[in-house]
C-alpha cells in the first residue's frame, strides 16, 4: 500500500500533481462509439 503518492489512476485517468489525463486504454475504448445517436425510439 503506497501512501502520499503523487501520481494516482482513478476512474481511467492518470493524475499528477493537478494534472488529469485519460489512459490510453479508455480513449481507445471511447472511440469505439458513434458521435451521434441515429436509433431513438
Amino acid at each position: 500500500m503506497k501512501l502520499f503518492s503523487s501520481k494516482v489512476r482513478f476512474l481511467g485517468h492518470n493524475i499528477n500533481k493537478g494534472l488529469i489525463v485519460p489512459i490510453d486504454r479508455a480513449i481507445f475504448f471511447a472511440d469505439k462509439f458513434p458521435d451521434e445517436i441515429r436509433d431513438m425510439q
